[in-house]
């Protein structure tokens, strides 16, 4: 009886051990399937002076691989009438899954001192983070949302993959077919439906 419950009490715990670890590879895996390639996130710039326009520019971007970029694609210069506010919104697309941080500095055309905003993608800020882009009051009378963006996760998923390796395929198919094989594309376009 007792060799029973020793070996009883072993499969128990193997499946156990067993269980948890499929539901992690589960969780992986959905996670895998539902990450978004890009992610775009924005800020609210406010121009609460009396007088003149705020003349804003983007001098510098600094990122390690530079997945990061303003949502329109082009560099950032704009002009802030007084009482005004204006959105500014900026992608994040890396080609990896990895940690990506980065750094834009805003210059306003009137003052020497420039701002920095923060940018994290797939790292979550740390203490440090919180606490020196906290303060949203940038110039006299000019303040951001936020200076430190996070845009989460994202990166390449599953469909992103398969499609990369059917574009891979393409030439082999195409010897034994009439048509031009589109799978990469394709799977690309109707992958996210699955």
């Amino acid at each position: 009886m007792i060799i029973f419950l020793i070996a009883l009490s072993g499969v128990v715990l193997g499946l156990f051990t067993l269980g948890s670890k499929l539901q992690q590879e589960l969780r992986q895996l959905i996670e895998e399937f539902m990450r978004k390639e890009s992610v775009e996130r924005s800020i609210v710039v406010t121009n609460d002076q009396d007088g003149a326009p705020v003349v804003i520019q983007a001098t510098l971007w600094q990122s390690s691989g530079n997945p990061f970029s303003t949502a329109s694609g082009e560099d950032l210069q704009f002009e802030l009438q007084p009482g005004a506010t204006d959105t500014l919104r900026f992608r994040f697309a890396p080609g990896d899954v990895k940690p990506h941080s980065g750094r834009m500095k805003l210059k306003r055309a009137d003052v020497k001192r420039s701002v920095t905003l923060r940018f994290l993608g797939n790292k979550q800020p740390d203490s440090n983070d919180r606490f020196f882009y906290a303060d949203s009051r940038v110039w006299d009378g000019v303040t951001l949302s936020t200076r430190l963006v996070d845009f989460g996760s994202a990166g390449p998923n599953i469909i992103t993959r398969i499609s990369a390796k059917a574009q891979e395929l393409e030439p082999l198919i195409k010897q034994y077919t009439a048509t031009e094989p589109a799978l990469g594309s394709m799977i690309k376009e109707y992958g996210s439906l699955l």
